[in-house]
């Protein structure tokens, strides 16, 4: 399995790359460096003596096919790797869809002119549509990553709330991807020499309709950041987990660096370089933000995998059941007592069922104590107080003292209830 996560993530890397070549391609007016051909490049498979915009398209062409052929041998180590119905297939399968959708979108810009010069309002709406999907790709190839481990997707039956705060960060990304799409569009074709220039260009009652989205454009970044700090204190609050709290600290720093690319970019009056990295921020951002919800969101355990060692435990200690009649003697067993509190009481020869968590109070023989142990997990208290209690046995059974309730404390405070046992012994 770790090798197809080493996979998937090599599969995403290589496609973030190909997106901001893309993007290159779009800033530097080369999408019609293969003029009107596709697949083709000027009506050849390969260009002989290409000028640079020739160059530029077709190794963006090239790079593209690769990326196709990486999705399909994701598919095809998914299905090997992992059987029928795990998440991470079909999280594989939604990349290889949205690839094909990323090609035929592609193809559709050259076919209809949709390149260089070209200042329709169809092309603004066809590039916030590439920028939309290329989105849903890069999203789909690192879930296919971070699924491998979890077989049954994510799990939004009981955390609505969480799920909201997610899809709201989620729509709202997407809807600053694509105005930044149609921004990034406008600086190309309409470029200020400075920035009270652009901002005449925005306001001006005869501005094209690019730059009259552009303006449109902090304001949604401005939404959709404070859109992913509060999904990042829900998944928090919601499971504070290591994988939760470095994929929440991962979005909360991308989002405010996000934030400083774009105020750069519009100082700065958008050179190419300064796009590009405000592209693969905003892709590595989205990233996150997948992350974040296959960690927050993923089911826990199942319950009979979770509940195992306990189990065994109740069974270890168990009472073996009377020995054969003979002449006996009393001695001090290890049964819970039934009468010892209400939270207590069950079969003598099982464990009760207690939810122990660290800082909880717990009432045990009428007494309250407080578990000021802080560990990782309930298991690594549950084997405190068995350590304990196994201690405090094997004292009471060496000195066999008067049948009485076995106090056994040490640091941290654990209490357990012992009760006193006749068992007839063998002679």
């Amino acid at each position: 399995m770790k090798a197809f996560v080493r996979f998937a993530w090599s599969v995403l890397a290589y496609n973030l790359a190909v997106v901001v070549w893309g993007a290159f391609v779009r800033a530097t007016g080369s999408g019609a460096g293969c003029g009107k051909h596709w697949p083709m490049c000027n009506g050849e498979v390969v260009p002989r003596s290409p000028a640079l915009e020739t160059v530029i398209e077709f190794t963006h062409r090239a790079t593209s096919g690769v990326a196709l052929l990486l999705v399909v041998g994701l598919v095809v180590a998914a299905r090997r790797t992992f059987p029928a119905g795990h998440a991470a297939r079909r999280a594989a399968w939604a990349s290889l869809a949205l690839v094909v959708v990323e090609a035929l979108v592609g193809a559709g810009l050259v076919l209809f002119g949709w390149v260089a010069k070209d200042d329709s309002a169809a092309r603004g709406w066809v590039v916030a549509v590439h920028l939309t999907n290329t989105f849903l790709l890069v999203g789909a190839i690192a879930l296919t990553a971070a699924l491998a481990g979890r077989p049954r997707g994510l799990a939004l039956r009981g955390h609505a709330g969480l799920a909201a705060a997610l899809g709201v960060a989620a729509g709202a990304l997407i809807l600053t991807g694509a105005s930044g799409a149609i921004a990034a569009l406008g600086d190309t074709l309409f470029p200020a020499t400075s920035f009270a220039e652009g901002l005449r260009q925005e306001l001006s009652e005869e501005a094209h309709v690019l730059l009259r989205l552009r303006v449109l454009h902090p304001f949604v970044a401005v939404f959709s950041t404070v859109a992913l700090g509060w999904a990042a204190r829900a998944a928090l609050r919601a499971r504070p987990d290591a994988d939760t709290r470095s994929a929440s600290f991962a979005v909360l720093l991308l989002a405010g660096l996000q934030l400083f690319a774009g105020v750069l970019n519009v100082a700065l009056l958008a050179p190419v370089w300064m796009q590009l990295v405000h592209l693969l921020v905003a892709d590595l951002l989205w990233v996150a933000l997948v992350v974040l919800a296959a960690a927050a969101l993923a089911p826990p355990a199942p319950r009979s995998r979770r509940r195992a060692p306990r189990a065994a435990r109740r069974r270890r200690w168990a009472s073996p059941g009377p020995l054969p009649s003979g002449e006996g003697r009393s001695v001090a067993g290890l049964a819970p007592s039934r009468t010892a509190s209400p939270a207590l009481a069950g079969p003598a020869t099982e464990w009760p069922e207690m939810n122990l968590r660290p800082g909880r109070r717990i009432d045990v023989g009428g007494r309250s104590g407080v578990a000021m142990a802080k560990l990782e997990s309930v298991e690594g208290y549950g084997v405190l107080v068995l350590a304990v209690a196994l201690l405090a046995a094997f004292t009471l059974r060496m000195a066999n003292p008067p049948a009485d309730v076995v106090r056994a404390a040490s640091a941290p405070r654990a209490v357990t209830v012992l009760e006193e046992i006749s068992i007839p012994l063998a002679p």
